[in-house]
């Protein structure tokens, strides 16, 4: 089975949170692309535009947003992760 990103993984990676190196040096060492489900990346990308647009958000969580879905569309636009369809029938146990 494929190694899938995790998506705390990748908001530390685009947020630039506390462990953020440690999480590129990980990345480094993925099969590329690094996979990431499309629900997570679906609800990475509509938390980031969340933020982006909320009028009560402070201007830092705005601008870290805004940074963060331009790295996002870099590294899905290189092919560093890709967004893949997953079997959920597969994935959870019954």
């Amino acid at each position: 089975m494929s190694r899938f990103l995790d998506t705390g993984f990748l908001l530390t990676i685009l947020t630039h949170r506390s462990g953020a190196e440690k999480a590129w040096e990980l990345l480094k060492d993925y099969d590329m692309p690094a996979g990431i489900s499309s629900l997570q990346l679906f609800f990475v990308r509509h938390g980031l535009v969340k933020n982006v647009i909320d009028p009560s958000a402070t201007e830092e969580i705005r601008e870290i947003s805004a940074r963060a879905m331009n790295l996002l569309k870099w590294l899905t636009d290189e092919g560093v992760i890709q967004s893949v369809e997953v079997d959920y029938s597969e994935v959870i146990a019954t």
